[in-house]
């Protein structure tokens, strides 16, 4: 048997193990031991662990310590966003706004970092340049607030 036992000050966790040569025994035990000392007793088989391979297929790991620093990742290039001048129509919540732009088109739109970071005021009527994604030209985000 084998009680756990806190490393700093050296007293018992109350829980420990107990290996037992057979299953019938290990049964036997757990049937019969109910308290220790006064105090209740829990036992719990002990549950097999997952076999770990660690073999040849290490799933994407480098053969020795060292090549993670020789690999580079490649990384896909994204399609530069599309820039557009519009006016602000409306201020929405969320710091959100409804931006017109040519055509009479309506975008969502969002004030970028730098624009929140320092404070810049976007009101209804600015004339604002918008970033778009090439991908939902729904939503934007203002990169400039135009003086006028």
């Amino acid at each position: 048997m084998r009680m756990i036992k806190d490393k700093f000050t050296g007293e018992s966790r109350e829980f420990g193990f107990i290996e037992m040569p057979n299953k019938t025994e290990a049964q036997a035990a757990m049937e019969g031991i109910k308290e220790i000392k006064g105090k209740q007793v829990y036992i719990n088989e002990d549950r097999a662990q997952a076999q770990k391979n660690f073999g040849s297929s290490r799933q994407g790991r480098s053969s020795s310590p060292g090549d993670h620093r020789k690999k580079k990742k490649i990384y896909m290039s994204k399609e530069e966003a599309i820039e557009v001048e519009g006016i602000v129509i409306k201020a929405l919540s969320n710091a959100k706004f409804q931006v017109e732009i040519q055509s009479s088109h309506k975008v969502i739109a969002y004030p970028s970092g730098k624009m929140r970071k320092f404070f810049i005021k976007i009101l209804p009527g600015d004339r604002v340049t918008l970033a778009l994604s090439p991908y939902d030209l729904s939503n934007g985000r203002i990169i400039f607030r135009h003086k006028s």
